[in-house]
């Protein structure tokens, strides 16, 4: 598991290596491939202690075998545009990595192209892109220093802001186990790590207010149901004498316009309420004939992206016909599919 792990990671950091962009025209295999250049007679990267070092050769290098003093007739040598010759931009390295601390004091080109392989017969590129996680695993495969390439000291603590918000996401590719969480957030350790005693009372607060993302752990359909729905309990505002949709459908409506989430976690696409009622259903198929729904200006400058998604909510009330001028399209398009 643990290479596998090792493997994630380390691709994802070096996918920033081929970002790196350069003018130069430049053939490994001519140097080194056919004349055995050795790489220390143009990289200095023996004694580089930073991923960030730029360890490319400069004039001083090259003029050793090339003339580089008559420009701009001499840039053409190595610039595709000699007129304007321009240097190499690095990507940003995302990674902390030592050339020092792994070549030693007297590497050889085969200790370079233990990781570089194949660059002795680059052509025009520049850099190598393809590097053998094999190699790295041989020594940095152990738990502890995984984990510290991308965790923090702290992140026991930590992690539960980057499992708040959208960072949650990158959690995934390594911790992809369902039981991964809930191993620690479970039973008595959910009581004392993540809800307070008290938090059946007062959870709808945070519930209202979005404080947390209850749905990364909870079900709004299953779990919220399992208490909400067999013990008929109601929203306050739905005792409210001017809730009546029927009657005066201004007032759910406002509500649900500020927080249709909190609508959705009862009334899903499934139960018997808002389109599938005859409230919101989308009748004749001709637009502003419904003005409860949405006024006949709505939306009418938008290229929304119900064009492009085809799953998108217009969906679960209008039939997407995909073909302008008829129905849903026609709303905006017309009869004749202006």
């Amino acid at each position: 598991m643990i290479p596998i792990i090792f493997n994630i990671i380390v691709s994802l950091i070096f996918t920033t290596y081929e970002k790196t962009e350069s003018d130069i025209t430049f053939s490994h295999k001519a140097h080194f491939g056919d004349r055995d250049i050795e790489c220390q007679a143009c990289h200095k990267a023996a004694q580089s202690v930073s991923a960030d070092d730029i360890n490319m050769p400069g004039h001083d290098e090259c003029s050793e075998c090339h003339s580089v003093s008559n420009a701009p007739d001499d840039c053409g040598i190595c610039h595709a545009d000699p007129a304007n010759p321009k240097g190499i931009t690095m990507a940003e390295r995302e990674i902390t990595f030592s050339h020092r601390a792994h070549l030693g004091d007297n590497p050889t080109s085969d200790d370079c192209l233990s990781c570089h392989q194949g660059i002795d017969q680059l052509v025009s590129q520049l850099t190598s892109t393809e590097y053998p996680w094999v190699e790295c695993e041989a020594c940095h495969s152990r738990p502890a220093i995984v984990t510290a390439l991308v965790h923090p000291p702290d992140w026991g603590h930590a992690h539960k802001f980057a499992a708040a918000d959208d960072q949650r996401q990158s959690c995934a590719p390594c911790h992809h186990n369902e039981s991964f969480c809930s191993d620690c957030h479970a039973g008595d350790n959910l009581v004392e790590t993540v809800h307070d005693l008290n938090y059946r009372f007062n959870h709808g607060l945070d519930a209202k207010g979005k404080e947390s993302q209850c749905q990364s752990c909870h079900d709004f359909e299953t779990f919220c149901g399992d208490c909400h729905n067999q013990e008929d309990v109601i929203p306050l505002s739905h005792f409210y004498q001017v809730w009546n949709p029927r009657t005066n459908p201004g007032t759910h409506a406002d509500f649900a316009r500020k927080d249709i989430e909190s609508c959705a976690s009862c009334h899903d696409d499934q139960s018997f309420t808002c389109g599938q009622s005859g409230c919101h259903g989308d009748r004749d198929g001709i637009r502003g004939t419904d003005p409860d729904i949405h006024p006949s200006d709505f939306m009418d400058s938008e290229k929304g992206p119900w064009h492009d998604d085809p799953e998108f909510e217009c969906f679960r009330c209008h039939t997407n016909t995909n073909r302008a001028g008829t129905r849903f399209c026609g709303y905006c398009h017309g009869e004749n599919g202006e």
